[in-house]
């Protein structure tokens, strides 16, 4: 009983994902291309090279971050550059 839980939940999640990759149309990829590029570049160019609109784009990036295409932007940070000699770091595990 217990596998074949995990089984359906496994299923679950294919057939998810799946139909976000069915969703996923060219504009969506041409948006992604730019942005993963560039995370900082602001929608109204993205816009302008797609050749839609700022709003269309919002709405598409919104919609890839609400099914998990998009999962984050993040900035690297120099830590020399501010001054940091050594940088420590620990990995925990449970």
């Amino acid at each position: 009983m217990h596998i074949s839980k995990k089984c359906c939940n496994f299923a679950s999640k294919i057939n998810h994902f799946t139909t976000i990759m069915e969703k996923i149309d060219e504009l969506d990829r041409k948006i992604l291309k730019i942005i993963t590029q560039s995370a900082r570049i602001p929608f109204k160019e993205v816009a302008d090279q797609c050749g839609v609109s700022r709003a269309a784009v919002h709405q598409r990036v919104q919609k890839m971050f609400d099914n998990g295409v998009i999962t984050g932007s993040s900035y690297h940070v120099q830590p020399k550059m501010l001054g940091y000699q050594h940088i420590p770091w620990a990995r925990l595990v449970s």
